[in-house]
C-alpha cells in the first residue's frame, strides 16, 4: 500500500562505517592537540635556552617550522 511514506533499511556496514568515523575523529583531535603541545614545548623551549632575549625573533613561527619538518 503506496500511503506516501518512505520506508527506510539500513544498510548492513553503515553501523561498521559509524565506528571507523568514530574513532578517525578522535584520531585527529588527538593529533591536533598533539602538534599544539608540541609547538608551545618548542618555543617556551626556545625562549627559555635563549640567553640575550633581544635576539629572540619569533619562537611560535620557528617551533612551527620544527614540527612540520
Amino acid at each position: 500500500m503506496n500511503d506516501g511514506f518512505v520506508d527506510y533499511e539500513p544498510v548492513p556496514f553503515m553501523k561498521w562505517w559509524r565506528w571507523v568515523f568514530g574513532l578517525l575523529s578522535i584520531w585527529g583531535l588527538l593529533f591536533v592537540y598533539a602538534c599544539h603541545a608540541c609547538v608551545v614545548a618548542g618555543a617556551v623551549a626556545k625562549w627559555y635556552f635563549t640567553r640575550d632575549k633581544d635576539e629572540l625573533s619569533s619562537p611560535i613561527l620557528g617551533a612551527i617550522r620544527r614540527l612540520i619538518r
